[in-house]
């Protein structure tokens, strides 16, 4: 089934979204704090990672594409750890725009292999227009140098996208023949219209909806009707994957497997929906390969990325 993955290397795909920083913390617990009936973590250990849209661009490198990171960072430290996980990465950051937003970072605790909690730092207020234009003429920068296949929004409601900018960055994207794909959130859910590619999580999809009551297929043509895009692909957590276009609704199971971590593995399954999707595999294919990518993004510690040879098919 990977034959086609003979010419990944030619793609190159923006990814358009929140950049976060994942910490991870680990340590262990030895005593109980006397100021409060909770435990005391003895810090051991360190460790950064790239997460929301970075960890989708490390994931279209790692199965083989190109990807082009487009977002912004702080003025801050944590903001400095991302452009040099980056450059370990061999992903640029040329294309990133430094704010007055703080770097939104994810920081988990973790003990004995298990997360015991997690602390997030973030300010998810809008940007300004001034930075929603360095985007737009960073993203015209950018197609004016080279071909681009696809554009990913990837969208976590940290601020970047607003109405406006969705609307200019489809507008671009259609104007020059560029396939587009989004992983939606819910304070923009409705706002990309027009998209050619839409991929919510079953609790998105009926939560926008408002209507529990009507089936899997039923829900994806509606929203795809609503958004009058060519298909919505629907990720089912351990129950799979599902699809709708105006030709046909597919669903395919997921193998049960012994879930070691489930962060970041949207991330994995829309870097391989947009990929498998540019190589032209069929519908089928596409749900078979995305469903295989998410579970091994599943069986990795951690926000992770996969690659050609994890693949269970």
């Amino acid at each position: 089934m990977l034959e086609r993955f003979s010419k990944v290397s030619d793609l190159t795909i923006v990814v358009i979204g929140d950049i976060i920083l994942d910490e991870y913390i680990e340590g262990t617990i030895t005593r109980m704090s006397a100021e409060a009936p909770i435990p005391i973590v003895d810090k051991t250990e360190t460790s950064y990672v790239l997460g929301g849209s970075a960890n989708v661009a490390a994931n279209i490198l790692s199965l083989g594409a190109n990807p082009i990171l487009l977002g912004t960072i702080g003025h801050d430290p944590q903001g400095v750890i991302i452009k040099d996980q980056l450059e370990h990465a061999s992903i640029t950051s040329e294309y990133i725009i430094k704010t007055n937003k703080p770097t939104t970072v994810k920081s988990r605790i973790i003990v004995g292999e298990k997360q015991i909690f997690r602390i997030d730092s973030e300010d998810t207020s809008l940007i300004s227009d001034t930075v929603s234009t360095q985007l737009i003429d960073q993203l015209l920068s950018i197609i004016s140098l080279q071909k681009i296949d696809g554009i990913i929004f990837q969208d976590y409601n940290k601020g970047i996208f607003t109405r406006t900018l969705i609307e200019s960055l489809i507008n671009i994207a259609r104007e020059n023949d560029i396939a587009t794909f989004v992983d939606p959130k819910f304070g923009n859910y409705w706002e990309y219209s027009g998209v050619d590619y839409f991929k919510p999580n079953k609790k998105e999809l009926y939560t926008a909806l408002v209507n529990s009551d009507i089936d899997l297929p039923e829900a994806l043509k509606k929203t795809r009707i609503k958004l009058k895009c060519k298909k919505v692909i629907c990720t089912l957590a351990q129950d799979g994957i599902s699809s709708s276009s105006a030709d046909e609704y597919l669903y395919q199971p997921t193998q049960k497997i012994e879930v070691v971590d489930v962060s970041g593995a949207g991330d994995t399954t829309m870097a391989m929906i947009s990929i498998a999707t540019l190589l032209e595999y069929s519908a089928s294919e596409i749900l078979q390969l995305s469903n295989a990518a998410g579970r091994a993004a599943c069986l990795k510690k951690g926000v992770a990325i996969v690659s050609l040879s994890d693949l269970i098919l």
